[in-house]
Order: C-alpha cells, then sequence, then structure tokens
C-alpha cells in the first residue's frame, strides 16, 4: 500500500478566541466563565482533528511573524502535527466566537486576512514546491480573499504538476477558479456552496445533490457534500453513497465540525488501504471514510455535559 503524507495550507490562518458565558445580551458588562485562544485556521483545525485519529500531518500556509512562536509553542501539545508555515510580516487575524451556554447559541466574528498579499503568496509557492511530490495529498481549506484567487490557482497548479492529490475546501470564486483548472482529486461543499459553484439552487436531497456534483466529474475525482444534520454525501462518476447524521439532543458546536468531517474521511478512506489515489476512488474506502467522518463531525456538534 502506497503511504500518503497529508499537507495542510491555510491561507486564511487565524488565533480562534472562544469566550463563555451563559446568556450573553447586548449592553451588559458580562463576566464570562472561561475564554480560549488557539492557533486556528480551517486548515489546522484538519491537522488538529488528524492528529487526534493518530494520524501525522504536516501543517503548512501562511503565518505572521510577529505571533509565529507563540503559535509554534501553542502546538507543542497538538499530536502528530508538524508545523512548516511560511512565515510572513505582520499578525496572524484574530477570530472571535461567543459561546452562550445558557441558551445553546454561537456567534462568530470574523476578522480580514491581512496575509495573503501576492508577495507573501509567492513565498507560500516556492515552499510548498519543495514539501510536495507525488505521494502526498495537499489539502487546501478556508477562506481565499477574492484578489487572491489567481495566487490561489498558481500555488494549487505548482503543487499538482508536482504529483501531489489536491483537496480543496473553500467557497465562493476561489471554489469556482479552482474547479475550473481542474485536475483535483476532491472538494468539500455543503449544499449552500455546491449551488453558488453551479449558479443554481439544489435542494438538499440526495437525487438532486448526486446529479449537480456528477456535472463536476470531469474535474473533480470526488465531491464530497456535507449536509450539516442530515450527514453527508460522498459522489464520483460511478457511484454515490450517503451517511446519515446520528441524532443527538441539541447542536452546541458548529464551528470545526466540516474541518472534523473531512479529517475523518481522509482518515477513514486512507486506513481502508485505498493504495493509490488515481482515478475513480475506491468505493469500499470512501464508505469507510464517509461513515468515520460523519460520525466524528456529529459527536463534535453535540453538546457536552
Amino acid at each position: 500500500m502506497n503511504e500518503y503524507t497529508i499537507i495542510t495550507v491555510g491561507i486564511s490562518p487565524s488565533w480562534d478566541i472562544a469566550c463563555y458565558a451563559a446568556d450573553y445580551q447586548w449592553g451588559r458588562h458580562q463576566v464570562i466563565e472561561r475564554q480560549t485562544v488557539t492557533p486556528a485556521g480551517k486548515a489546522l483545525n484538519v491537522s488538529r482533528a488528524l492528529g487526534a485519529l493518530g494520524r501525522r500531518s504536516i501543517a503548512a500556509g501562511l503565518w505572521g511573524k510577529d505571533d509565529l512562536p507563540k503559535a509554534l509553542a501553542g502546538l507543542r501539545s497538538a499530536p502528530k502535527i508538524e508545523p512548516r508555515f511560511t512565515a510572513v510580516p505582520g499578525q496572524t487575524r484574530r477570530n472571535i466566537t461567543l459561546i452562550d451556554t445558557g441558551r445553546r447559541r454561537e456567534m462568530h466574528l470574523r476578522s480580514p486576512n491581512p496575509l495573503a498579499t501576492p508577495q507573501n503568496l509567492r513565498r507560500l509557492t516556492r515552499d510548498l514546491a519543495r514539501m510536495v511530490g507525488p505521494q502526498t495529498i495537499c489539502l487546501f481549506s478556508g477562506a481565499v480573499p477574492d484578489d487572491a484567487v489567481e495566487d490561489f490557482v498558481r500555488i494549487v497548479r505548482t503543487c499538482r504538476a508536482k504529483g501531489a492529490r489536491i483537496v480543496v475546501d473553500t467557497s465562493g470564486p476561489a471554489l469556482s477558479a479552482i474547479v475550473d483548472a481542474g485536475g483535483l482529486w476532491a472538494i468539500k461543499p455543503n449544499v449552500e456552496e455546491l449551488a453558488g459553484l453551479l449558479g443554481r439552487s439544489i435542494a438538499d436531497r440526495p437525487e438532486e445533490i448526486i446529479r449537480a456534483a456528477r456535472t463536476l466529474a470531469d474535474r473533480v475525482d470526488l465531491v464530497l457534500v456535507s449536509r450539516g444534520r442530515r450527514g453527508a454525501m460522498a459522489v464520483t462518476a460511478d457511484y454515490a453513497i450517503a451517511r446519515a447524521a446520528a441524532k443527538i439532543p441539541a447542536v452546541c458546536h458548529t464551528v470545526g465540525c466540516g474541518d472534523t468531517l473531512l479529517a475523518g474521511f481522509l482518515d477513514g478512506y486512507l486506513s481502508a488501504g485505498s493504495g493509490d489515489l488515481t482515478g475513480t476512488p475506491g468505493r469500499a474506502a470512501v464508505r469507510k471514510g464517509l461513515s468515520r467522518g460523519v460520525r466524528l463531525a456529529t459527536k463534535r456538534a453535540g453538546c457536552r455535559r
């Protein structure tokens, strides 16, 4: 069996600051119950989820020089992650999530990404070109600023030319551009993102998702569609598999569920002994990956006691 190295690549990294308190109210000076500050971003979240499953990955992408030492220190306790960030001038953005523990709801405050400049993305391209090869899976995850889309496509093409298998989890113009470029092993849109990619509405029904995803078969080997509470689907040119999510009493955590789905899918797929990732993904391996991904994402979404 071929062994693949997974490299997660983040164009829009962040510090995730989560503030927990009961019954947030506007205009109120409130003492929070606790706060966490974590080096994150969607790509790094995937690496962290892979590590929790015992699978090694390389965490690559941009990171601000000013706070890189703090990020590396924060990752020392994260299992199975080898940081190889491209250090660029400036600070990494701060994202804030307010978690209302009393009413079981969240609010997400997102900062713009100051790091994705043409010069910094050229540095990242050079660094990745030295890392990747035929036995690597390059997983690009997270938002891409609209003015960085062309550079993003060039980065992905560089990795693909080196023989890497490409997995993409993004949305908007970046997803459209990278799908148009073709040659992708997998993408992971939700139903709304798939509809945006195709420029038409798509009902969250298996038959409609299958028809929509198969229009991409000439450019993408596998479309992994997240359906939230309904689970997920994996669609190739030859077959489609659906997995329903287990019922949970309440959804308390939505941040990172899609990243956990993707990490679980890759771990399950690779542990199935699928071998080479060329051509149509193996049905048995996809079934195992989908089951593992949906189970782990559902577990993450549920309320912890």
